[in-house]
């Protein structure tokens, strides 16, 4: 898993742009603001010719700059939970974080027939090395990494259904791909790689955007989709984080 994903990392995302359904390829520019400061952050999306669903995610200080302070790949692919519903199922994930000039590194990898998910963590710290298993708790079969949130609402369908509706709720397994660096980077957030969470769709605003509540670790976090399901705006106001979309 390892050398996979690290090639991954350094490679471009032209091998995104296969189409697959519903989902787009996709890269986007986000302004990112959080307490400590304002951030540049890339996203780029789509499925690979082998039909994986990968996200790329890394965040920058200046946008001009090569130094990152994150970089985040996630590996799903399409599973079918009955005949009815598709699910984005989490495969493999890693993360980077750099920290006071130091390296933090977390690589999991899910394991459906065991009903596991194993993380292997790397860093200069003593408590965050090692592997360790996690057993993911039963639910509706619905598992979804975090960074793909808004692609698991459409490739359920529940984004579609929800709209026709005018509301509706989905309930998943959430996997927080940085764990256990994301949990120290916020607040008040269960020191687990797993949560239960739920997906609430809430009309659109006055913008015509679609918004979707996020319920997970005991917080809410809004994410607004235009008409093609791309994301615009991520707003987590409890932790004074916004992330807005600025197409160059």
């Amino acid at each position: 898993m390892k050398g996979i994903l690290a090639l991954l990392l350094l490679t471009s995302c032209s091998f995104l742009g296969v189409k697959k359904d519903s989902l787009k390829a996709d890269k986007a520019f986000y302004v990112q603001v959080e307490e400590n400061g304002n951030f540049f952050s890339t996203r780029e999306s789509g499925f690979s010719p082998n039909a994986k669903f990968i996200v790329k995610k890394s965040v920058r200080v200046d946008p001009a700059s090569e130094l990152y302070l994150e970089k985040v790949i996630t590996i799903s692919s399409k599973k079918n939970l009955n005949p009815k519903v598709t699910i984005l199922n989490p495969e493999q994930s890693e993360a980077i974080y750099y920290l006071n000039g130091k390296k933090y590194t977390s690589r999991m990898n899910l394991i459906t027939k065991k009903n596991q998910l194993i993380v292997r963590m790397e860093s200069p710290e003593k408590q965050w090395n090692g592997e360790k298993t996690y057993d993911i708790p039963k639910g509706n079969g619905n598992i979804c990494y975090y960074s793909s949130i808004v692609e698991c609402a459409v490739v359920t369908g529940f984004l579609d259904q929800a709209i026709k509706k005018g509301g509706g709720k989905m309930n998943f397994t959430l996997v927080w791909e940085a764990f256990p660096y994301f949990q120290e980077q916020f607040l008040n957030i269960p020191s687990e790689p797993i949560a239960i969470a739920s997906l609430i769709y809430d009309g659109r605003n006055r913008l015509g955007q679609h918004r979707l509540t996020l319920d997970a670790g005991g917080q809410n976090q809004f994410y607004f989709v235009d008409k093609e399901y791309r994301l615009v705006k991520h707003v987590w106001a409890s932790q004074g984080f916004t992330r807005e979309r600025k197409d160059k």
